[in-house]
C-alpha cells in the first residue's frame, strides 16, 4: 500500500462495516459515510470473484445442497 493511513481510522471503518443487499461494503467514519462497490473492494483486495458461490438467504448464507449435505 502507497501513501499515508492511519491504522486507528481503518480499525473504525471495519469496526463500523455492514454489507448491503447488492454486496456493497458501507462504513461511516467521522461523520463521513463511505461505500465501497463489489468492483473497487475485488481490486483492492485483491480478490478473484471467480470461486464465489451464490449466498441462501433462507439460512443465512450456508446451503446444504452446495456442499452435499441434502437432508
Amino acid at each position: 500500500m502507497k501513501g499515508t493511513f492511519y491504522p486507528e481510522l481503518v480499525m473504525v471503518f471495519y469496526t463500523c462495516a455492514s454489507v448491503d443487499l447488492e454486496g456493497n461494503l458501507l462504513s461511516t467514519v467521522n461523520g463521513v459515510e463511505m461505500v465501497i462497490d463489489v468492483v473497487v473492494w475485488k481490486e483492492v483486495a485483491g480478490l478473484d470473484m471467480g470461486g464465489v458461490r451464490k449466498f441462501d438467504e433462507t439460512t443465512y448464507g450456508y446451503n446444504a445442497n452446495l456442499y452435499g449435505n441434502a437432508s
